[in-house]
């Protein structure tokens, strides 16, 4: 293997074409994909629930590109999907996707928070590598267990490990999951994690101190947004702070996780040049002293191309195929989030 091919993989679509070639044939995806992203972003500012936003923005993009598919199935024959929309739909997560990434990364991974983490709690520190991987190797056994493709229970390990819909959006391409399996696991993690904003809010908070709440939040609930909103029911500052360093630290694990769970796939070593560019742009943000509007404008450039590749999936997917494929993947990721619940507690006990 060269080293070209730890880095670059051959596309799987067309591989002898150039990139232009397929923006010039599959433009009627690119531009449906980047609308549905675009109506995503919009909606998820104005779709609050007791002053709370549960849906962002890559669940949105998913959900309408999959309710528009099945609106185009009932009007377009397969014949103009296949050729005058879904090469486009291909084409919107090849480019959008890696850049999202990039900028995901100068928004999300810093050195600085995983160093404090590290050096000043470090059983908070052992303890969030241990419940990672546990949450991995739940999801690959029961996952098994369940007859679940390997490439499926691992892209959802990330979305329960590391970061929600974002770690989705980053690894599926690594992963090679279709349209169906991602949107599912988008679906699901946004879900339960609904479901775990209240049984932490309503249920954890009241027997908890704020320290190891901060914990159990920082190093558990799966997605960023949700993060914030459980960890400032504490109204404390300092703890706030604690639980998003822990967070954060859980995202910089993508540097080790995505090229482990890589070579378990395809039994290979293999870095995605993205993700180097991930690790570059988070180390030089982490730093370097970005205005609070450089920080947002970054932000605002990953959940635009996060949104838009996401919609892109939702478009490519079937409905009846995600409906019947749902639930045993819904258990999986049931039972690795009270995995890691009880684990968190036993660790407690034990460190």
């Amino acid at each position: 293997m060269g080293f070209k091919d730890v880095f670059f993989e051959k596309r799987d679509f067309r591989p002898d074409d150039n990139i232009f070639t397929l923006i010039k044939d599959g433009w009627i995806g690119i531009l449906t994909a980047v609308i549905v992203g675009i109506l995503a972003i919009n909606l998820s500012g104005y779709i609050v629930i007791s002053g709370k936003k549960y849906f962002d923005a890559f669940f949105l993009a998913t959900t309408i590109g999959i309710i528009i598919r099945f609106i185009m199935s009932k009007t377009l024959d397969d014949t103009k999907f296949t050729f005058k929309i879904s090469p486009g739909l291909y084409v919107a997560q090849l480019v959008l996707m890696p850049i999202g990434v990039i900028f995901y990364g100068a928004n999300h991974f810093n050195v600085n928070e995983v160093i404090y983490v590290a050096s000043t709690t470090p059983l908070a520190f052992v303890q969030l590598i241990i419940l990672v991987s546990l949450v991995f190797i739940s999801m690959y056994y029961i996952g098994k267990a369940l007859k679940l493709p390997e490439r499926f229970s691992l892209l959802l390990g990330f979305g329960s490990a590391v970061c929600g819909t974002a770690a989705l959006a980053v690894t599926a391409p690594i992963c090679k999951t279709d349209s169906d399996e991602t949107s599912i696991a988008l679906i699901l993690n946004t879900l339960v994690t609904i479901v775990g904003f209240f049984f932490f809010t309503k249920v954890l908070f009241n027997f908890m101190d704020v320290k190891s709440f901060a914990e159990i939040t920082g190093s558990v609930i799966f997605q960023t947004g949700f993060t914030k909103m459980i960890l400032s029911v504490m109204g404390n500052p300092d703890m706030y702070a604690y639980g998003m360093a822990l967070k954060a630290l859980r995202i910089a694990l993508l540097i080790i996780s995505i090229p482990t769970v890589v070579y378990i796939l395809r039994k290979k070593i293999f870095i995605p040049w993205y993700m180097v560019l991930f690790l570059i742009a988070g180390i030089i943000v982490s730093f370097s002293n970005f205005s609070a509007e450089v920080m947002g404008s970054f932000a605002k450039i990953y959940i635009y191309m996060f949104s838009m590749g996401l919609a892109a999936v939702g478009l490519n997917a079937d409905i009846t195929s995600v409906a019947r494929n749902f639930w045993k993947p819904l258990g999986l990721v049931v039972a690795t989030f009270a995995i890691s619940i009880v684990s968190f507690f036993l660790l407690n006990l034990v460190l």
